[in-house]
């Protein structure tokens, strides 16, 4: 009886520590989203033009490495690489 109501109250003394950690966690969340709100509505959208420069450089990337193979359309088919005749598959489907 004396060792359980010891792990009883090292459960207690550890749970409510835990407790209100948890609790001040989700506080500040909200607190964060209703900041984050008022902060979104004051304040012009961003910018797209990190998506375009993103989308420039995959096009690049692409030109540079696959479109020897897979042609400028992605639809493949029979090419001669370096010598050699390939078959590259359709990137455009499934």
């Amino acid at each position: 009886m004396r060792n359980q109501l010891k792990v009883s109250a090292i459960a207690s003394c550890l749970a409510l520590p835990l407790l209100l950690l948890a609790c001040g966690s989700q506080a500040a969340v909200n607190s964060n989203a209703n900041a984050n709100a008022v902060l979104a509505s004051s304040s012009p959208p961003p910018s797209p033009t990190p998506v375009a420069d993103a989308l420039a450089a995959s096009r690049e990337l692409y030109k540079t490495n696959c479109a020897q193979c897979h042609k400028d359309d992605g639809k493949g088919g029979e090419s001669v690489v370096d010598g050699k005749k390939i078959n590259a598959k359709d990137l455009t489907g499934d």
